[in-house]
């Protein structure tokens, strides 16, 4: 099968996991994966079929980032100068603030060749993108994405709950366009059901009262590549701008305090630390998995700069790894090596 918009694999650079093995790269000392990682019991025991399997884990330390893939980057792969880094704040932000704020903070290896991608191959137009991911106490997973496109910059967090907490997915997006179109996204994405009426008391109010501080971001989602309101919670921060100002004066004071109630109401939840809780939550998530990389963007967007087969190993393997993949996933890599 022809890969979309393909590129010469020779301009397209994909860096290994194995690049962040080395401790000095990454200030990262190399342990044994903890005993609280889960392993895929729920698989195994329950036959709930949902199986994360088991993964290398490891501590991470504050600012040795710059040593890896040179973050935080402080000018664009463009080499413009008026294209500009306009999300990093929020990157030093969050990585200091999970350092701060999280229990046994760990950098999980993805598999390879999903950490980082550049294409070098479009000459006015090239892009990179970086997506590191992490786990704590509280969470099971904290995913940590950069794109920088020059004009076209991208930034995306997701955090899921450990599956002993039974909480919402917090998902926020933010996304630049020439220094002149802006859009950002954040809310607690509900589990259960449809809508907001699902979310948790504690989630739902903390939400309500951020979206209240917040009225530049009160717009609607366009549904068109998420329909209804399943996994959208009624009070979702949602805004359009036009103006580079709103990026620092509305949309990081709404990201951060997004990320800092979220991470507190992890803490402040009971947790059921029981199988058949840590299976109804990795159902749960599993699930969310499998419709949001059925239709997120990120695979169309991916697809036409680094090509098709590296877009489809990302979505599935490293984005929303816990869903299922679909018959297009298989079809490729059998064509492609012969086999999965």
């Amino acid at each position: 099968m022809a890969h979309q918009h393909a590129i010469p694999l020779a301009k397209v650079v994909f860096i290994t996991a194995s690049v962040i093995e080395s401790a000095s790269a990454f200030g990262i000392a190399t342990r044994p994966s903890p005993s609280h990682m889960h392993t895929g019991l729920c698989s195994q025991n329950l036959g709930c079929g949902v199986g994360i399997g088991t993964a290398t884990a490891e501590h991470f330390f504050a600012g040795d980032d710059e040593t890896t893939h040179g973050m935080p980057w402080s000018t664009s792969i463009s080499e413009n100068p008026s294209d500009r880094m306009e999300f990093m704040p929020f990157w030093n932000w969050q990585m200091a603030h999970m350092q701060d704020h999280l229990t046994d903070l760990e950098m999980i290896r993805v598999p390879a060749n999903l950490t980082y991608a550049e294409n070098n191959s479009r000459n006015n137009n090239k892009a990179r993108v970086i997506n590191l991911t992490f786990r704590s106490a509280e969470c099971r997973k904290i995913r940590v994405l950069y794109y920088d496109a020059g004009s076209t910059q991208v930034y995306n967090t997701m955090w899921y709950s450990d599956e002993s907490i039974d909480a919402p997915v917090l998902g926020i997006s933010i996304m630049g366009f020439g220094g002149k179109r802006y859009l950002a996204m954040a809310d607690f994405q509900p589990l259960h059901g449809d809508g907001n009426a699902e979310l948790p008391r504690a989630f739902r109010d903390a939400l309500i009262d951020i979206r209240g501080r917040s009225p530049t971001l009160h717009g609607k989602l366009s549904g068109r590549y998420y329909e209804g309101t399943r996994y959208f919670s009624e009070h979702i921060l949602h805004g359009r701008f036009a103006d580079a100002s709103a990026v620092e004066d509305n949309i990081l004071p709404a990201f951060q305090t997004c990320v800092s109630e979220y991470a507190a109401l992890l803490r402040q939840t009971t947790p059921d630390d029981s199988q058949e809780g840590r299976c109804h939550v990795g159902n749960l998530q599993a699930a969310y998995d499998t419709y949001c990389g059925g239709r997120d963007p990120a695979t169309e967007m991916f697809g036409a700069v680094f090509g098709k087969e590296w877009a489809m190993r990302f979505v599935y393997d490293s984005l929303f790894n816990l869903g299922e993949k679909p018959p297009e996933y298989a079809e490729l890599f059998e064509e492609r090596n012969g086999k999965i």
